[in-house]
């Protein structure tokens, strides 16, 4: 469970995730939701701070059986370079005065991997470079040289040249024109086949999720409401709120009855959600034990869990 305080607050919330999920086992793991709960990616990110891990963690996060929340400072940071994050803004996530080869050897050298002034490093940059995209020759750039796809490319190559195991891409696409997406998220695709890379890639884009992902979280008000394999999610979407995510996707296909299932009323707060069921307050299945219980994560098919009370598609017991 994360749990995150806003400042100047006494209040906190919760992030429910799934025990004993191994994102190493899912190769690519997607999370989507509500468009304003970034408090779930900043709590996503703890994984990589120690002070942060035993203010938030009260269950412990582990890697391959190493609790990282008692780990001290230098383990941590030992332990960090496998942990990297691509973040949402290609501009403002790049120092403007470090030139494209500074920027991706920095953690280079803030892990001793080499030494400075390392003519091996150099090569080393370059090529991580070339793997992602970049020409060589653009090293001694400065990132206001570069477009938006391209800069992202540089955010990409600074994380995977650690050689991490795990990385978070927050809403890594959202901010590109759609055929840079499509580049970046198969140069992803390609880099995690490649090097063995398991990714928990955080996003809007319901088709982008599709695409990229193994297996599939729908969160709502900071929860897993949904978790099951990307074809499965869609194939057979069991919460009413995944219900509405997938109805909203557009189709060109003109024979399709699909309709729309509109979410009336506005999102609950963070700070002082619902009682019960967080999502009965816009669910059109809501009954009378939604709004006093909360529902567990309960598995309705092989790898399928879903909290509803009412899930689609399930036969009550009568």
């Amino acid at each position: 469970m994360l749990n995150t305080e806003f400042a100047g607050s006494s209040q906190s919330v919760n992030y429910g995730l799934v025990p004993g999920t191994r994102i190493n086992e899912m190769r690519y793991m997607c999370d989507f939701g509500p468009t304003q709960f970034e408090e779930v990616r900043r709590a996503i990110a703890y994984i990589v701070d120690r002070d942060e891990i035993n203010k938030q963690l009260t269950g412990g996060y582990r890697d391959n059986g190493v609790d990282l929340a008692r780990l001290k400072t230098q383990e941590m940071r030992f332990l960090r370079k496998d942990m990297q994050m691509i973040f949402q803004d290609p501009y403002s996530s790049l120092n403007p005065r470090m030139t494209v080869g500074q920027i991706i050897g920095e953690g280079l050298l803030a892990h001793g991997i080499f030494k400075k002034n390392d003519e091996k490093m150099q090569a080393y940059v370059m090529e991580v470079m070339e793997k992602c995209g970049l020409a060589p020759y653009m090293i001694h750039r400065y990132p206001h040289q570069f477009s938006g796809g391209q800069r992202q490319r540089i955010g990409i190559a600074r994380a995977l040249a650690l050689k991490p195991r795990f990385v978070v891409c927050d809403e890594a696409v959202s901010a590109l024109d759609v055929s840079i997406q499509s580049q970046i998220v198969n140069l992803l695709k390609d880099l995690g086949s490649e090097d063995n890379l398991a990714y928990l890639f955080i996003s809007h884009g319901l088709s982008v999720v599709k695409y990229i992902s193994d297996r599939i979280g729908v969160m709502y008000l900071g929860n897993i409401v949904e978790l099951a394999e990307s074809q499965e999610m869609f194939d057979y979407p069991t919460h009413p709120y995944t219900e509405a995510l997938l109805s909203a996707i557009p189709t060109t296909d003109v024979d399709s009855n699909r309709e729309m299932i509109p979410l009336e009323g506005d999102i609950p707060s963070p700070v002082h959600p619902p009682k019960g069921c967080k999502f009965h307050t816009r669910c059109k299945y809501c009954t009378e034990i939604c709004k006093h219980i909360t529902p567990e994560l309960v598995e309705m098919r092989p790898g399928h869990f879903v909290a509803c009370h009412n899930p689609l598609g399930v036969e009550k017991d009568s």
